[in-house]
């Protein structure tokens, strides 16, 4: 009796992904996002509208992207990790910044994602992003667990100005990646092909070693903290004694000038 036309629409089970990061992590981790030819496949909309495959990240803070390396417009960087663009990203973005000195929760990332021209059953596609890993406080193994869920992937589709979409009751808006997108977008979500939807990675830390050793966490906090002052001292040391003696070659022209005039 009553028909609604929805913004978000499931595909089938074979539209399906898996996400995984390179083995080894190390502090530079890649996420790769592996996708079935029948995934690539375009969605069932209308032909006269636009289609783009895309994936929204939630990193936690522990790990970052690169704003400048990601939002490139170099078709050899795109084209190595099938990518189209960065589309959108928000919240903490500092490129230096150790996690406990981060105030945010962590970021959020959208790309769009390269397809290929043909299609090949016989293969999969994959997507990589490279991504990077804050410092974190030390350990006793020398490792931090930090868990990265997974992405979304799905297809957003432009809708045609005829569509009313904005009176359908029991449609979800204001998801948090749909917001970046026109009001009148058609959304096709993949299904994650997993039991557990995040990934763990173990990142090097500094070691807290046990004993009266020399090399412990608190003996090389005061090492450090002892030659940066000794530096500032130094530097400051070497401007007063620069200043102090052009100021005593300044004045002895100044003393002969005025014997001069005198005789």
């Amino acid at each position: 009796m009553f028909h609604f036309p929805s913004r978000h629409h499931y595909l089938h089970e074979s539209a399906s992904y898996t996400v995984s990061f390179s083995k080894p992590t190390g502090l530079h981790p890649t996420l790769s996002i592996t996708l079935p030819q029948s995934a690539l496949a375009r969605p069932p909309a209308p032909e006269r509208q636009e289609c783009g495959l895309n994936t929204y990240l939630t990193l936690p803070s522990a790990v970052f992207g690169d704003q400048y390396q990601l939002a490139t417009t170099d078709s050899l960087f795109l084209t190595s990790h099938n990518l189209a663009r960065l589309r959108a990203y928000a919240g903490e973005t500092d490129l230096e910044a150790p996690d406990w000195a981060v105030q945010r929760w962590g970021s959020t990332w959208l790309f769009e994602l390269a397809t290929p021209e043909s299609l090949d059953q016989g293969s999969n596609w994959t997507a990589t992003i490279p991504l990077h890993l804050r410092y974190l406080d030390p350990s006793e193994s020398g490792y931090r667990a930090v868990n990265v869920p997974w992405p979304v992937v799905f297809w957003a589709c432009s809708s045609d100005d005829e569509t009313p979409l904005g009176v359908n009751p029991f449609d979800r808006t204001s998801l948090g990646w749909d917001s970046l997108f026109g009001p009148r977008t058609l959304f096709y979500q993949l299904s994650p092909n997993g039991e557990r939807l995040v990934e763990e990675i173990d990142v090097p830390v500094l070691q807290k070693k046990p004993g009266e050793g020399f090399f412990q966490t608190r003996n090389i906090e005061i090492v450090t903290s002892a030659v940066i002052l000794l530096g500032f001292l130094w530097v400051l040391w070497r401007l007063v004694a620069v200043a102090w003696f052009s100021g005593i070659r300044t004045t002895k022209p100044a003393k002969a000038s005025d014997q001069k005039k005198k005789e």
